[in-house]
C-alpha cells in the first residue's frame, strides 16, 4: 500500500474503473448463495440519510449511481468527484434523471457557498484522505444548521482487516493496495465528531466475512450465504470487529450560518471560486467568443499549464472576472489546474 496521499493516482485508479463500478451498482443486492456488500452499503446509507428536501450533496458521487434513489428520497442532487470518468458517467446519469448537477472538482477544496446544503452524503470518500479534522471542518461550513450527513469508512476493529495485515506481514501480499487509503476507529472517530460540535451520532456496519481467507474462498456459495445473514444479524450490532465497513450518521451543529430562506432554482448560485472564494456566474458570450477565439488560434492555457484546445460552450467566471471554470458536458470542472485566467486584454 502506498503511504503517501495522491489525488493523481486515485483519478487516474477511478478513471479505469469507472465503468466497472457503475455495473457494480447495477447488479442485483444479492440472492442467496450472491454477495454484493456494495448495494448493502448503498441500502444502509440512504437509510440512513433518509427522505427530506432541498439540495444533498452527493460527495465524492462516482458514476451518479445514488441520483435516482437520493431523488426518490425528496433531494435536488448536486455531485462531486474529481475523476473525468467517473464525472461523464455521473453527468449522464443527471440529464437522465433531470435532476441536479454534477461538478468535478476537488472534496478538500469544495466549490460551494457556506450553509448551502440540506444533506451531504460520502461513500468511500473520506478513507483516501490523509487527515479528519480538515475535512470535517470544510463540510461543516457548507451545512445548513441541523443537516443529515453519512460517511462510511474502512473499520479498523474489523478482525477480518487485522488478518489481512498480518499475512502482509508474512510476505502474503495479496491483501496490499497498491493506493493510499487509511482504516478508522469507529470510537475514536465519533469522539472527534463530538469534539467538533456534530450531533446524533449513529453507527451501522456492513461488509461481513463468515469465514477467513483461504476459507472464505474455498467455501464459495456457502460463505456468501451466510455473509448474507450476518448482514440481518449485525449491520446493527454493538459488535464492532465484524464489518468491514462502518457507516455513521450524524447532524451539523444546530447553531450555525444559517444558509438562504429560499433556496434558488438555479443550483449555479451556491457555487463559488475554490481558490478565492469568490461568488461565480455563467460566462455571458461576449466572453466565451473571446476565448474562443483565443483557443482557435493556439494562445490559451489553463492553470496547470496544458493548452486549451476545445472551445467553450459554457463555462464560470469569478465575480472580480480574473478566472474561468469551463464546463464539459453539461458538467463544471472547478479544478484550480484546469481554470484558466482572463486577462485583461481580452476584454
Amino acid at each position: 500500500m502506498r503511504k503517501k496521499y495522491d489525488q493523481n493516482i486515485l483519478n487516474t485508479r477511478f478513471d479505469k474503473e469507472s465503468g466497472s463500478w457503475k455495473k457494480l451498482y447495477e447488479t442485483d443486492k444479492s440472492s442467496l448463495f450472491k454477495y454484493n456488500n456494495k448495494k448493502y452499503r448503498q441500502q444502509y446509507a440512504l437509510e440512513m440519510i433518509g427522505e427530506g428536501s432541498g439540495l444533498i450533496l452527493d460527495l465524492g458521487c462516482g458514476s451518479g449511481s445514488f441520483f435516482e434513489l437520493l431523488g426518490k428520497l425528496g433531494y435536488r442532487v448536486v455531485g462531486l468527484d474529481s475523476s473525468s470518468g467517473m464525472v461523464e458517467l455521473a453527468a449522464a446519469e443527471a440529464r437522465r434523471l433531470n435532476n441536479g448537477l454534477v461538478i468535478r472538482g476537488n472534496a478538500l477544496k469544495l466549490p460551494f457557498a457556506d450553509s448551502a446544503f440540506n444533506a451531504l452524503l460520502a461513500v468511500g470518500l473520506l478513507e483516501y484522505f490523509p487527515a479528519d479534522e480538515d475535512f470535517l471542518e470544510k463540510i461543516k461550513k457548507i451545512m445548513k444548521p441541523g443537516a443529515k450527513i453519512v460517511i462510511t469508512l474502512r473499520n479498523a476493529l474489523c478482525f477480518e482487516r487485522k488478518l489481512w495485515k498480518f499475512y502482509g506481514k508474512i510476505g502474503l501480499n495479496k491483501f496490499q493496495a497498491d493506493y493510499y487509503y487509511r482504516e478508522h476507529n469507529p470510537i475514536k472517530f465519533e469522539s472527534l465528531l463530538k469534539s467538533m460540535g456534530f450531533q446524533n451520532i449513529q453507527r451501522r456496519f456492513c461488509h461481513f466475512y463468515p469465514f477467513p481467507w483461504p476459507i472464505s474462498k474455498l467455501a464459495g456459495p456457502l460463505n456468501s450465504f451466510f455473509a448474507n445473514k450476518m448482514e440481518k444479524w449485525f449491520s446493527e450490532s454493538f459488535i464492532n470487529f465484524l464489518g468491514s465497513t462502518y457507516l455513521v450518521s450524524f447532524t451539523a451543529p444546530s447553531s450555525g450560518l444559517g444558509g438562504q430562506k429560499t433556496e434558488p432554482k438555479d443550483i449555479s448560485n451556491y457555487l463559488k471560486c475554490p481558490v478565492t472564494g469568490q461568488a461565480v456566474k455563467k460566462a455571458d458570450s461576449f466572453v466565451l467568443n473571446k476565448l474562443n477565439k483565443k483557443i482557435s488560434s493556439g494562445e490559451l492555457y489553463n492553470r496547470g499549464g496544458k493548452k486549451i484546445k476545445e472551445k467553450l460552450d459554457e463555462a464560470y467566471i469569478t465575480a472580480d472576472k480574473k478566472i474561468i471554470y469551463p464546463v464539459k458536458n453539461r458538467a463544471p470542472i472547478f479544478l484550480e489546474e484546469e481554470s484558466f485566467n482572463f486577462y485583461a486584454d481580452l476584454l
